[in-house]
């Protein structure tokens, strides 16, 4: 997508003004304006174009909000187009140039469905972004794909995300740790369901007492139904009370309205109507006397205008004369003037002729005219002759001095030694170099080599545990990193559960002692009655009672004792029963405490068996853990030692790998050292150069660096011999060549000389000179000519010019003197042009005069059209009045005044009728007003207030026994929830829920922060492998590009710790490659910038392009390296647009310098009150 307009028709302070962005199709546009000209308006508008203008804007200080306007032509990349308009607005903002709206989905489309954000994010780019993106690089440590990654979404940033979301996780929860608060959150929720699951229901205990209840509860019902019925008598009397006034106001307004009998229904503004019409009548009466009065006035003034109809005919000479007037009066005072300065031109032209030696009548001076091809010829061949003469005179120097040095060349060249062929030496030193200095190399790889067996050694005898050599070492079967780790962990629960456990049974001891404590002090305070001992002692009483039977039945001599006995069990069991319901608080916490202290020994007894247990499972891990490690021949240490063995052991064993790796190495480089000494010894040999060389020493070879330094000389010389002779015969053949040159070149400047001579002869013939005439004379001769016809041609203008004025004068006055025969005789005497000034002015009265009588004309039809309607709305007046008269039966207005008095008097009745029944409607509660007159026909009003004071006195005793039967009710029930123990279990199962949903928002926190960081983590990867190749390449190229050729490019590395990360290879022997950490600021803005344009180009390959917006990116470039990064733009812009924004001139300077100006445009924004202006194509 491009744009191809941007039209500021109301935004900030623009008004009607627009950026043409259509032409060169493929250019780079910058827009440049100073501070205050509205550059950040302009950036502002293109996304309040695409996206919508913000709610607060501040942008509306020219324009009102509503009026707020941006409008755009766009183009996509397959030649569609979009001509669109945004409002400041909530719906329907975009319209196309009708006004008519336009659906949102056909600019969504065009933009490829990116969204606010993102277009600001990846096709935005200012120099905080640069900044931060460049700071983001070196934040992420040059990691490979976060650097991809963030480069191709348009800012950094993504290390900083990554670290924010693993710490949020890993301060919600890990593994290992007590503390977290998803940790103490899933701990606390197992606690709390256990003490659920211990709280157990006693049903027994609250049985006994359920018969109790149940009576108070049946109790209860009989109450609540007496209080019902008392209520509902309480609001019969209430609302009679409420009633009654209102039933005796109806029923007088009905016996008011009764008394008028019949009433004409006239309406609520028959008053109003009549007192309208009335008011019509007398308005139009005054209105038709004043408008009679200023027809009169109006047709006086009209009689008293005379027009000059015949004069006003002549509208055509009146504009004649008042067009020629000022002529006239302007050319009788410059006629004296022209005649005398043409006889100052004649003199002139004769005291010319005088010089010319020419006596000639000025008549006849056309004789001696020459024409402009000859003082053409004559002017040009003049200066000429100087040229030719100093290029003959050049040649022949030049010749000479060519001459001289072609015989000192030919002595150089015979005293110089045959060329020899070092081409076989140049080939064998080429691939000695290449390799570097690999003697160096050489010594470093063994070096390298005894270094690293020296400290694996080292390492070995420290690594403890494994008894072997070091070849040995990478055999053994080491368990995993995750084996180990799972290992550690089940060993820290198991441990962990241990400790918990021996907390929680330590806890319960606590609890039951606090509970010991709390049962003595209960019972120090005087021994409670329980549920128990009431049982055994009505256990007691019926086994008196059986025995009372039998004696009853056997006429036994103990029966007297035996009912005494019994009734005294009697009266123990019904004393404890009374003590058990006066006690009740006392009997239920008892039942509490002592419901706690079995509920907590149970819980103690199965801590200790998981206690028990966790012991066995901890023996059973450790022994797995021993037989892991069994096949390396060693009892392992614990789990985090083994850890750290485990590392270790795979360092040793990196470590081996790289101590066999540099002994291939030095054992490579000694066989190519012996290849490139034999090569560089056979081309040497061949030249004969051997034995100048270095010499073997006894029992060694020639070092190689010996012999290459050898060779080099050796080439260099053969170079240099040769290069000489190069030169030397180049040198004579390029002189041979400009001899041949300059010989012709002096032939040629003979021939030209000669052909002058010809040409000026001819030329200056027409003068009457020879061809040995001076160049000066003919010149001075052509411009006295020139004189001399410019003064003729002055005097032939101003002979026609008084002729002409002399004429038009003439004719003038014989107009004049016509018009004012006939308009005006008084006036022939006059001079011409007063007689004509007064003409016209009688003229323009006249047109005046003609204008008011219209004007009155005009008025008198406005007044009489005035006239007839105040006449037609008098009469209207008058047909209402009937009307209305009618309408009530009246024959004058005082009886039309009556019946209206009647007419609103019934109907205020009606209204006040109707307010009262409404009343007793919303009085009567729902009851309709049949029932309420019905319901009140037996009430007498005179007892009502004490019928009320009766029923609510009733009323209070009854909420008094509802209230003493709802305490008893409350003491029974809380009773029964101590001794069941309800509360116990219902506390701790609210807890387990609490506990439940905290661990579960715990959760959901933790789990969002996990998946978002390994998600990230794995985007940025895949992002990496299907776009690092591309990507790559290109950036490659940009930072060379951008950074003057500092760096060569970019590749891939990797550090430490194997982590793919970025490496900037600089531009110097060796290669040196570069960290993103090591780069200076500005080199790692360049280098984020490289990304960024190359990610642009790889997303345009397969997506809509988009506009890229540059905003004064190059604050922190120097010159050479912001000139590169515009002509990086411009190459950019030919497959994507760019629009860059700045305020520095010094900018607009170098992009004409980087850019070509046919792929360059300019457009300046010339500030606040002005419109935006496009500059032209640069010259």
């Amino acid at each position: 997508m491009r744009f191809l307009a941007l039209d500021l028709i109301a935004f900030g302070p623009f008004t009607n003004a627009s950026l043409d962005f259509s032409t060169p199709e493929r250019a780079l546009h910058v827009i440049y304006g100073p501070n205050e000209a509205g550059k950040s308006t302009t950036l502002r508008a293109v996304t309040g174009l695409l996206y919508g203008i913000p709610k607060n804007t501040v942008d509306a200080h020219l324009h009102k909000m509503p009026e707020l306007r941006v409008g755009a032509r766009l183009i996509d990349a397959h030649g569609a187009s979009l001509h669109v308009i945004r409002r400041k607005g909530n719906v329907n903002t975009l319209l196309d140039p009708a006004g008519s709206p336009v659906d949102e989905a056909r600019l969504k489309k065009m933009l490829g469905g990116v969204s606010e954000e993102l277009f600001g994010q990846m096709f935005g780019l200012n120099h905080e972004t640069l900044r931060h993106g460049g700071e983001a690089l070196l934040a992420g440590k040059g990691n490979l794909g976060e650097s991809l990654f963030g480069a191709g979404l348009g800012g950094g940033g993504l290390q900083q995300l990554l670290q924010d979301l693993k710490k949020e996780a890993e301060e919600l929860f890990t593994p290992q740790a007590t503390k977290r608060p998803l940790n103490e959150a899933i701990r606390a929720l197992s606690e709390a369901q256990k003490r659920a699951k211990d709280a157990a229901l006693p049903p027994e205990v609250w049985v006994k007492q359920k018969q109790g209840l149940e009576d108070a509860l049946a109790e209860r019902g009989k109450i609540e139904a007496k209080t019902r019925e008392l209520q509902a008598q309480q609001n019969r009397l209430r609302r009679a009370k409420r009633v009654l006034p209102l039933l005796a106001k109806r029923r007088l307004l009905l016996e008011r309205k009764a008394a008028l009998g019949e009433v004409i229904g006239l309406g609520p503004r028959a008053a109003q109507e009549r007192e309208e019409a009335l008011r019509q009548i007398h308005e139009a009466a005054a209105q038709i006397e004043r408008l009679g009065l200023e027809i009169e006035e109006l047709e006086a003034r009209r009689g008293a205008i005379k027009v000059p109809h015949a004069l006003l005919e002549q509208e055509a000479l009146i504009e004649d004369l008042q067009g020629r007037i000022g002529g006239h009066r302007k050319a009788s005072g410059d006629l004296p003037r022209l005649r005398a300065e043409l006889e100052l031109a004649q003199h002139e032209a004769k005291s010319i002729l005088r010089k010319l030696h020419r006596e000639v009548p000025l008549e006849e001076v056309e004789a001696l005219r020459v024409d402009a091809a000859t003082q053409a010829r004559i002017k040009k061949l003049a200066p000429r002759l100087a040229v030719l003469e100093e290029k003959g005179r050049a040649a022949r120097r030049a010749q000479e001095d060519a001459e001289r040095r072609l015989a000192e060349l030919g002595e150089k060249l015979a005293a110089l030694p045959e060329a020899r062929d070092g081409s076989g030496l140049w080939r064998a030193l080429a691939r000695a170099q290449k390799q570097g200095d690999l003697e160096a190399r050489l010594r470093k790889a063994a070096g390298e080599e005894q270094r690293l067996e020296a400290m694996a050694e080292g390492r070995l005898s420290a690594l403890g545990l494994f008894r072997g050599p070091l070849a040995a070492l990478s055999g053994l079967s080491v368990p995993s990193q995750e084996s180990v780790d799972r290992a550690a962990e089940e060993l820290a629960g198991l441990e962990k559960q241990r400790e918990r456990l021996e907390e929680e049974t330590e806890a319960l001891e606590r609890r039951r002692l606090d509970l010991e404590r709390g049962i003595d002090e209960l019972q120090r305070g005087g021994a409670v009655p329980t549920e128990e001992e009431l049982e055994n002692a009505r256990g007691r009483r019926d086994e008196a009672w059986e025995r009372v039977r039998a004696a009853l039945g056997g006429r036994s001599k103990e029966s007297a004792s035996l009912a005494e006995a019994y009734e005294a069990r009697v009266k123990e069991a019904d004393a404890l029963g009374d003590r058990l319901r006066r006690e009740a608080e006392r009997v239920a916490k008892l039942a509490n405490l002592l419901a706690d202290r079995a509920a907590t020994e149970r819980r103690a007894r199965a801590s200790e068996s998981e206690r028990a247990r966790v012991s066995v499972l901890a023996g059973e891990a450790a022994e797995r853990w021993r037989a892991m490690w069994r096949p390396c021949g060693f009892e392992p240490l614990s789990p985090a030692e083994m850890r750290g063995w485990i590392v270790k052991h795979a360092a040793l064993v990196s470590l081996a790998e790289q101590k066999n790796a540099a002994a291939r190495d030095r054992e490579d480089l000694a066989r190519q050292i012996g290849e490139h000494r034999e090569e560089l010894e056979e081309a040497l040999s061949a030249l004969g150069e051997l034995s100048e060389g270095p010499r073997r020493g006894r029992g060694r070879e020639v070092e190689l660096s010996a012999l290459v330094a050898h060779a080099e000389r050796t080439a260099a010389a053969i170079e240099r011999a040769g290069q000489r002779r190069l030169e030397v015969e180049q040198g004579l053949l390029a002189l041979a060549k400009e001899r041949e040159r300059l010989a012709r070149d002096r032939a040629e400047g003979d021939e030209e000389l000669s052909a002058w001579k010809k040409a000026w002869g001819k030329a200056v013939a027409p003068l009457g000179l020879g061809e040995d005439a001076s160049t000066e004379e003919a010149t001075a001769i052509v411009e006295e000519l020139s004189e001399l016809f410019r003064k003729v041609g002055e005097i032939e203008k101003a002979v026609v010019r008084v002729e002409g004025m002399e004429r038009d004068a003439g004719q003038f006055e014989a107009d004049v003197e016509a018009a004012a025969r006939e308009h005006a005789p008084e006036l022939v005497s006059e001079p011409a042009d007063q007689a004509a000034a007064q003409l016209i002015k009688r003229y323009q009265q006249g047109a005046a005069d003609l204008a008011e009588r219209n004007q009155l004309d005009r008025e008198l039809y406005d007044r009489r059209r005035k006239l007839d309607e105040q006449r037609a709305r008098k009469a209207g007046g008058e047909a209402r009045l009937l009307d209305l008269m009618r309408a009530a039966a009246a024959n004058d207005l005082a009886a039309l005044e009556a019946a209206e008095r009647r007419s609103q008097e019934f109907e205020a009745l009606a209204r006040g009728l109707n307010e009262a029944e409404e009343q007793l409607i919303q009085a009567g509660e729902g009851a309709g007003l049949r029932e309420l007159i019905q319901e009140t026909a037996g009430v007498d009003a005179d007892r009502l207030a004490a019928d009320v004071e009766e029923v609510e006195a009733r009323l209070a005793e009854i909420e008094e026994q509802r209230r003493q039967n709802d305490m008893h009710i409350g003491s029974v029930k809380a009773g029964l929830d101590h001794l069941g123990g309800v509360s116990l279990a219902a506390e701790a199962a609210a807890e387990a829920q609490e506990c439940l949903a905290r661990v579960r928002g715990l959760s959901e926190r933790y789990l969002r922060a996990r998946l978002a960081e390994l998600i990230l983590g794995r985007e940025i990867e895949r992002y990496r492998e299907r776009n690092q190749g591309p990507i790559l390449t290109r950036a490659s190229e940009l930072f060379r590009r951008l950074t003057l050729g500092a760096f060569t490019g970019l590749k891939a590395g990797y550090d430490e710790k194997d982590t793919a990360v970025l490496k900037c290879v600089r531009n110097r022997p060796g290669a040196s490659e570069l960290l993103v950490s090591d780069l200076s600021d500005g080199t790692r803005d360049q280098l984020f910038l490289s990304l960024r344009l190359a990610s642009l180009e790889r997303y345009a390959e397969t997506n809509e392009p988009m506009p890229l917006i540059v905003d004064d990116i190059l604050v922190h470039f120097d010159d050479d390296r912001s000139r590169a990064t515009l002509e990086v733009l411009g190459s950019i812009a030919e497959r994507t647009q760019v629009l860059f924004f700045t305020h520095h001139a010094r900018l607009l300077e170098l992009a004409r310098r980087a850019v070509p100006e046919d792929r360059l445009r300019e457009h300046r924004l010339s500030g606040p009150a002005a419109a935006l202006h496009v500059a032209p194509p640069v010259p």
